[in-house]
Order: structure tokens, then sequence, then C-alpha cells
């Protein structure tokens, strides 16, 4: 017992001080165009997710007509709308150019002395102007809503040298909080992607989805804004991005955080280990070592893993009867289901007696 408090107690101090130093050490911020979305004027009126869903009177009178992705300076839509009221019902022949089922666009925030009712795809789920936003950039907001298998996707090019990076999508849900069928915030290369692991956000409130990445030779790519949704408006997220910020990072960073990973594996072996009775002193030591390299660690996660069981006593062959199937002489020939596929087979006999 004295032995399991004083490893706790040790292993807590490790872990307090390990957070308390894995902040990534910023080299350079990485200047995106439009990442605050203050380029261009906000919405007036709602995005609709489906044209036939826009007024009678279609796009270009006084604002009215919207829907699917709006053009956002900087930034690059996947389905771009056209605002053109192609199909006029749901029955009508669907669009051949995948605008419908999403809204996007910028937005303001509510702020409270203005009768500002935009709404994205539906009701206006936008952030209020005094919520609590981490480090509220501007006045505007990317707004998206995604629905019935359809897929958001804004993109950024940008080339940067070798390094490690930090990517920071600073994400409001106003309402809906079913599973994404993907999630596109992130960076992607020709032939990588990087994205958020999250499949939903917490609605009504801010996230800070932050994305490492690490890029071994100088690389375009594109930075990615937006998620796929299976369902309808009723459980899909209502996205709202307040910023967009990406920093190159000290590669000591990503490097800890492995480090970090491999010493919960290591921390699993020492467990496992003390509930054997087996020697957990060397594993510990590298354990606590708060300058252990991966090599180290990795190497005393599987050293422990031996210990734990060489402690182990094999009882099988005490309770029971030939546990190992080393008793008997092995089936030559192979066993038939049945009889008849043993003479099609030209197998001599059935070996049944081979298993007793």
């Amino acid at each position: 017992m004295k032995k399991r408090l004083l490893f706790s107690l040790v292993a807590g101090m490790f872990v307090l001080a390990v957070n308390a130093q894995n902040t990534p050490s910023i080299i350079k911020k990485v200047e995106l165009q439009n990442a605050d979305f203050s380029q261009g004027d906000p919405v007036t009126t709602t995005i609709r997710t489906y044209d036939y869903d826009m007024p009678d009177n279609g796009a270009g009178s006084d604002g009215e007509g919207l829907f699917g992705m709006q053009p956002i300076e900087g930034w690059t839509a996947n389905y771009p709308s056209d605002n053109i009221k192609v199909m006029n019902t749901s029955s009508d022949p669907a669009r051949e150019d995948g605008a419908n089922a999403k809204a996007a666009g910028i937005f303001a925030y509510i702020d409270g002395t203005e009768d500002y009712t935009a709404g994205c795809g539906g009701d206006s789920y936008l952030p209020p102007y005094d919520s609590d936003s981490p480090d509220r950039t501007g006045d505007n907001v990317l707004g998206m809503v995604a629905v019935w298998g359809s897929d958001i996707k804004y993109t950024q090019e940008v080339s940067l040298p070798a390094g490690d990076y930090m990517l920071i999508v600073k994400v409001w849900n106003g309402a809906g909080t079913g599973t994404m069928t993907k999630n596109n915030m992130g960076f992607a290369t020709a032939d990588k992607s990087y994205m958020s692991s999250k499949t939903t956000y917490p609605a009504s409130t801010w996230t800070n989805d932050t994305i490492f990445f690490q890029l071994t030779a100088a690389t375009t790519g594109n930075v990615q804004l937006g998620y796929a949704f299976g369902g309808g408006s009723g459980s899909t997220p209502h996205l709202f991005i307040d910023a967009v910020e990406l920093y190159q990072i000290d590669p000591s960073y990503l490097i800890q955080v492995e480090i970090d990973k491999a010493k919960e594996k290591l921390l699993a072996a020492i467990e496992e280990g003390e509930m054997y009775g087996a020697d957990t002193a060397p594993a510990l030591a590298v354990y606590n070592n708060p300058n252990a390299t991966l090599a180290e660690v990795e190497a005393a996660t599987e050293a422990q893993k031996e210990r734990n069981q060489g402690s182990l006593t094999d009882l099988s062959e005490y309770f029971i009867q030939n546990p190992k199937f080393s008793e008997g002489e092995a089936v030559e020939g192979g066993i038939c289901t049945y009889d008849y596929d043993c003479e099609k087979n030209g197998i001599a006999t059935t070996n049944y007696s081979m298993l007793d």
C-alpha cells in the first residue's frame, strides 16, 4: 500500500508539471486573408438551404434571394451558389451543381441595438455580441449549416515552410449537436489531410478547435473550414466561426505530445505490473523523468510488459487437460464435414477419432 501511494503521488506531481510546461511556443503567426471575415458585408436576410425555399421573386430583388454557399473574399467555396431559383419545389428535378442542401455566408454578431434578423438555413442561431467569445476578433462571423448528406468546404491556399503548425478555429454552435459525417476544419495537401477529430460541437457555446500538424518539407496546401452532415436541420450543427489563426510553433511541443501519449501506455504497464507483483522500479524511473525521450519511454514500456508476463504463473497445466493440444497426433489429409466430401477429394477418412 505504501508503495502504491508513493507511486501515485510522484506520478501526479509529474503530470502537473508536464501540463504546466506543455504549451506551444509560437515562432510566428501565418497571415491568412480575411481570417476574421471582416472583408465583406454581412448578409441582411436568411440564406436558405435550398433554392426552392427562396421567395418567388428570386435572386437580385433587394437581397431577398439567397441560398447555398455565398462568396467570401479570400476563400473558395466547394459548391458556390448562383442564387438562381432553378427548382420551384422539392419535387422538381434536382440541381446538378451540388449547391443545394447547405447555407453559408458572412453574418454579423447580434449586438441587441439593431433589428438584425438574418438567418442561416432558418432561424438566426447567431452568437450574441456579448457572448463569451474567446478573444472575439471582430463584428462578423462565417456561418454555415449542412443538411441531408451535403458537404461544406471553404478553402484558402497557403504555402508553408517545413515545420510544426497549430491551426485554431474559433467555433460557436448555435443549435444542433448531431454527429457530423465529416469535419472539414483543418489543413490539407494533395496527398494528406490534418483534420479536426471533433464529431460535433456543444451548443450555445464557443469552442477553440485546435489542430496540430507537421510538415517535413516546404508545402502548398489549403486551410479548410466546414463540415458534412447526413441528417436534417433539427439535428445538424449550425456553426459560426469568429476567426481562423495559423501559427508555426516550436517543434518541441509536438515531440512532447508524443512522449506524453507514450507515457500513458507506460503508466498502464506499471499499474498492471504492480497488480501482478512485478518489479516496476525501472519503469517508474523513466516515467518520472521529465527529460525521457520517446525511444526511452517506448523501450521502458516493452520491458515492463515483459516483466509483467514473467511474473505470471501458468496454472493451466494443473487444471486443464491437454491445454496446449500437444497430446495426440496431427491430422493427415484434413477433416471433412461430410463423408462424401472426403471421397470426392480423395481423403481416406474423416479422422473424427483424432479429436478424442
